[in-house]
């Protein structure tokens, strides 16, 4: 399988004999704030946030990510698997409204490229800082800590059919977390059945759904250890990066909103502000604030209209804005964005509102200048009626299907414009790097 793009690999797991997995798995190290990280601590001596996201600042945190990596190596905390594999896992959760839903994939490692090759599709923009804060954790420790969520099609299900029969064997980890997800994880050692895996998934391209400054590290990592090594053919490990393949034409795929809230905006006026948006928007009143109703509301208006919910500091004064989709596109905002982004809730969002509207420049929003984003519908009510932020709009989720659009032609969302629900966790399985 050396020529192939997608490899099994000795992945680097916790000693099931040493640890218990709920104490010591985390969500990414990107949603993870001081409280939860102080919470991690706390769980167990050998929680991954102590390697992920160490509490020290500067560079004493990827000092201190080294050498309690290598400490755990050396204690069998952490273990090396004898055989290349790859490693199948289910993830069943629950969504807000109480339905369960399984969430299907494998870990295994990906060739690297460069995106003008076409093979791996981004949808999202990113930022330098987390780039430089992963890129010298990389460095410490010489793994890949956590994957690169990528989505394949595969509407036929033909992964499915090849490890079926591994699937009929009891998992060799199966644990829940504390927060009550359950997750199962098979190893897949046969040579052949790898190989037929990585050829089923080898015509078509890769979606990054989750983890683009993950990935754009392994690549700047990758070009940077190629100075480094002598050139030649042999394929180093820094040539790969772990990543988590999902299947895009599966039920257990789910994409759930992020919400927008805008703060310290200067000399902003309520009245004046509803005035200017009822130039382009249909506005109506909303009394209720639960999050599975207000849901309800948005699904039911956004099926030809793009539909917003405007949360203010006033419980009384919240409101839906909709502006039909055929509006938008013979808008004169609209002719200058890109034909694959134009359709997405979040442009609508973005170019009218945000930038046309309350003159938000784009640097600003990258920013996050006066940008807040919230994933927890009910906090982002919570808050913003406590006055935490001015504004709240609350979205719809973009549709699998328009950031297939998007990544095919070349163009980016804007970011945080997808929530692939749940995350992948942390220190399920590391893919040593030395």
């Amino acid at each position: 399988m050396s020529g192939s793009k997608i490899l099994p690999f000795k992945g680097v797991l916790y000693n099931q004999e040493r640890v218990k997995f709920s104490d010591v798995v985390t969500p990414p190290y990107d949603v993870i704030s001081p409280e939860m990280q102080e919470e991690f601590y706390q769980r167990s001596p050998y929680n991954f946030v102590r390697v992920d996201l160490a509490r020290e600042e500067g560079d004493a945190r990827y000092e201190t990510a080294q050498r309690t990596y290598q400490q755990w190596l050396r204690n069998h905390i952490l273990k090396r698997d004898e055989k290349p594999a790859l490693y199948f896992h289910h993830q069943i959760f629950k969504l807000p409204d109480g339905s369960e839903v399984t969430r299907k994939g494998f870990f295994a490692v990906r060739k690297i490229e460069d995106f003008s090759e076409g093979g791996i599709k981004p949808h999202e923009k990113t930022l330098e800082g987390p780039k430089v804060d992963r890129l010298k954790l990389t460095r410490a420790v010489q793994a890949n800590l956590s994957p690169v969520f990528s989505l394949y099609s595969d509407s036929e299900k033909k992964v499915d059919h090849l490890v079926r029969r591994l699937k009929d064997a009891p998992p060799f980890l199966d644990f829940k977390t504390v927060e009550g997800e359950r997750h199962q994880l098979w190893k897949e050692t046969d040579p052949l059945v790898c190989k037929l895996v990585a050829e089923s998934l080898e015509g078509g391209p890769l979606f990054i759904a989750d983890g683009h400054h993950r990935y754009e590290t392994a690549l700047n990592y990758r070009n940077e250890c190629r100075q480094k090594t002598s050139s030649g053919m042999e394929v180093k490990p820094f040539d790969y990066v772990l990543m988590y393949f999902s299947n895009m034409d599966d039920k257990g795929l789910i994409i759930l909103p992020i919400h927008r809230a805008l703060h310290h905006l200067s000399d902003f006026q309520l009245d004046e502000f509803i005035l200017m948006l009822q130039k382009h928007f249909r506005i109506t009143p909303v009394s209720a604030h639960d999050p599975v109703s207000l849901a309800r509301l948005m699904t039911d208006e956004g099926g030809d209209s793009h539909a917003f919910l405007m949360i203010t500091q006033n419980p009384q004064k919240s409101y839906l804005l909709s502006i039909r989709r055929r509006e938008w596109l013979n808008s004169p905002v609209s002719a200058a964005v890109p034909k694959a982004l134009v359709g997405l809730d979040v442009t609508v969002l973005h170019r009218l509102i945000f930038e046309e509207i309350l003159r938000i420049s784009p640097k600003a929003l990258a920013d996050q200048t006066n940008l807040i984003y919230w994933k927890d519908t009910g906090r982002a009510i919570k808050e913003t009626c406590q006055g935490s932020c001015q504004l709240t709009f609350l979205l719809n989720p973009t549709r699998i299907q328009d950031m297939r659009t998007v990544a095919l032609a070349g163009e980016k969302m804007p970011q945080k414009s997808t929530y692939f629900y749940p995350k992948i966790l942390s220190g399920l399985v590391v893919y040593p790097l030395n």
